[in-house]
């Protein structure tokens, strides 16, 4: 997938290109269903499949008090549209220049001088342009102007509940995995380089690599039963979502780290992009009054882990 920042990077012209808008936070089954849609259109027709997304968040522009966390990192959104099949991916920065964009020049400049899409798919709930002036309703009123057509992809619903992005955050808040996980189509994850710790659990004979996440949303601090994919590989592990508490040196509460321990390996993988999937969590984080009963418990995690993938 070819990856332009901005539509006034687009410097060759798209062969009957099919689109896709939104901004796609989570990639969940929703989304999924969208994008699936523009794949086959354009394998269909020959043309182009090209999924346009925003960043940051609106929400972090015109509500800058608002904390609004993201499921996912913008490096990890690009790679799950890319597993998807889709040819070219648009990140638009999101401006407070750009939220003033009105929803006529949205279409005639800002989509059609460069993309020239010959159908847009959307969602049921899709705004765009100033104060979210344009809807569904008038990008297929203005269709033929430009000469487009229209698809509105109605939501997709699980149990009764319409997928959303603000439903999937309050799940993995509240820690409901399983739920989170239908919703997304996948396990709920973090994504990031492996990096070095503070060697603490390689001190305790467990030795661990820390996933450095891009604060996207996490789910409660505690013991997880993880999987963790780099390369082409995916192993199981045990992973510790946190502040550390039984250590001296405590962290501040907003910084949680993940570290994790994989089972039977002893490699070296600092450096390496990775994805760790959160399957299920295990215990609460506690603090331990010594390095004794602190191993201990370690010794027992990794036995309920094992025991709970069968290894």
């Amino acid at each position: 997938m070819k990856v332009y920042y901005g539509v006034g990077q687009l410097n060759r012209k798209l062969i009957r290109p099919i689109l896709a808008i939104g901004i796609f936070d989570g990639v969940h089954l929703g989304h999924q269903c969208l994008i699936k849609k523009i794949v086959k259109k354009a394998r269909q027709i020959k043309g182009t499949s090209v999924a346009l997304t925003f960043y940051p968040h609106p929400y972090h522009v015109l509500k800058p008090r608002t904390y609004l966390p993201f499921l996912i990192s913008l490096e990890h959104r690009l790679k799950l549209i890319a597993d998807l099949g889709v040819d070219v991916c648009i990140v638009q920065e999101f401006t407070e220049k750009f939220s003033q964009t009105d929803k006529i020049p949205f279409i005639k400049n800002f989509l059609f001088k460069k993309i020239k899409p010959q159908e847009i798919f959307v969602g049921k709930d899709f705004t765009f342009a100033r104060k979210r002036s344009g809807n569904v309703k008038f990008l297929e009123a203005f269709s033929n102007i430009c000469r487009y057509k229209t698809r509105e992809i109605r939501s997709v619903v699980v149990d009764g509940k319409r997928i959303s992005s603000t439903f999937i955050r309050k799940l993995i808040r509240q820690g409901n995995l399983d739920l989170a996980a239908r919703f997304l189509g996948r396990p709920v994850s973090i994504f990031g380089k492996i990096v070095k710790g503070s060697r603490r659990g390689k001190i305790l004979g467990f030795p661990t690599a820390n996933i450095d996440y891009h604060h996207e949303i996490l789910p409660p601090t505690g013991v997880y039963a993880v999987r963790i994919n780099f390369d082409k590989e995916k192993l199981l592990g045990v992973a510790n979502l946190g502040f550390r508490p039984s250590f001296k040196k405590s962290l501040k509460r907003e910084e949680v780290v993940a570290e994790v321990h994989i089972f039977d390996f002893d490699k070296n993988i600092y450096g390496k992009t990775a994805e760790l999937e959160f399957i299920k969590r295990i215990r609460a984080e506690r603090k331990f009054k010594n390095r004794t009963k602190l191993i201990c418990q370690i010794e027992e995690d990794l036995k309920t882990v094992r025991q709970f993938f069968r290894i």
